[in-house]
């Protein structure tokens, strides 16, 4: 995987292959209504992790359509060109993390 031309990828854990995203929908924060302190609070959590100072892991739950993947992309989308790389992987491929 050269991560220089793309920022994204799917890891298939039965292939142990990641195949590389080349558009990700581009959604901004500022595209993200009634969830302002959500927003916040990844966003600086993502800004320490890429200046290397202490980040925490996060996870995001809630029902279907929240929004949640919109906020993925749109903190991914503000940090990518700084070296954040995004890798979606399903719940059945966890166990080949392990």
């Amino acid at each position: 995987m050269d991560w220089n031309k793309t920022y994204a990828a799917i890891y298939r854990a039965r292939k142990d292959y990641l195949k590389p995203i080349f558009e990700i929908d581009p959604i901004a924060l500022k595209d993200l209504v009634g969830m302002e302190s959500q927003k916040k609070a990844l966003y600086e959590n993502t800004l320490n992790f890429i200046q290397d100072k202490g980040a925490n892991h996060a996870l995001l739950w809630g029902s279907k359509g929240t929004g949640k993947s919109s906020l993925i992309k749109a903190i991914f989308n503000e940090f990518k060109e700084q070296g954040l790389r995004l890798v979606e992987l399903n719940k059945e491929d966890l166990f080949a993390l392990a």
